[in-house]
């Protein structure tokens, strides 16, 4: 397991970490037809995203071998694995 930031520094050596964030401030959630606003963030399972880091992996089983070192999950957390839309090259 990642161990603090200097698991981070020896992810950024070998060119897998890319940048990592907290989700600051308010946050809002626009639902539904009727498109009513509310003052909340998306919760599933009762679980909130609160924070994204982004990595770079060959396939999504690597990604997910990575996920198992982050530290948030020795404290009953949980990592979820997306793999990221390439931009679309733009003439």
């Amino acid at each position: 397991m990642l161990s603090g930031t200097s698991g981070f520094e020896e992810w950024k050596s070998k060119k897998i970490y890319v940048i990592s964030f907290a989700f600051p401030g308010n946050s809002y959630v626009v639902s539904g037809a009727a498109q009513i606003i509310t003052h909340e963030s998306v919760v599933t399972n009762n679980l909130r995203v609160v924070s994204v880091i982004v990595l770079l992996a060959p396939g999504l089983e690597d990604a997910c071998n990575l996920a198992k070192e982050i530290p948030v999950l020795a404290y009953g957390g949980s990592v979820e694995i997306r793999e990221l839309a390439k931009p679309l090259a733009i003439d």
